[in-house]
């Protein structure tokens, strides 16, 4: 069983790396926008244990660093704390609320809402408050 689930988890990761490669090469008609690609995996992850899901999350975050050159950067952690907590907040809705009152689609909007507001709170403490004019925008994509 426990066998299982670590193919499932590495099965789970490699999908992710394959997503943050296939979002880095397509065009970005807007900086520092992109698709999310790589959070269709966290939902498909809903429901593992708490511990691999985790474990996934900052996987997530490294794998999209990785592909992006930005490692060992500021915005690796921005990156990785967007993406542990937006994890955390669509597990949370998954767990705790009726699947008839918020559907998967709403789960995955509700993640992608706390994602662009964490970055665009981060990033504005690296970069100046003026970064705020970009919640709009992200909020909408």
């Amino acid at each position: 069983m426990i066998q299982s689930r670590n193919k499932s988890l590495a099965y789970l990761n490699a999908i992710t790396l394959l997503l943050s490669y296939v979002e880095m090469i397509l065009p970005r008609f807007v900086p520092f926008f992109r698709l999310g690609l790589t959070n269709s995996v966290i939902l498909l992850a809903l429901d593992l244990d708490f511990g691999p899901f985790l474990i996934l999350a900052v996987l997530k975050a490294a794998a999209a660093s990785l592909m992006g050159g930005t490692l060992f950067s500021p915005f690796f952690l921005i990156s990785l704390f967007q993406s542990v907590v937006s994890a955390l907040v669509m597990r949370l809705l998954y767990k705790l609320i009726s699947k008839k009152a918020v559907s998967i689609f709403g789960i995955s909007i509700a993640g992608s809402a706390i994602s662009a507001v964490i970055q665009i709170g981060l990033a504005s403490l690296y970069i100046g408050n003026r970064t705020f004019s970009l919640l709009g925008p992200m909020l909408i994509f």
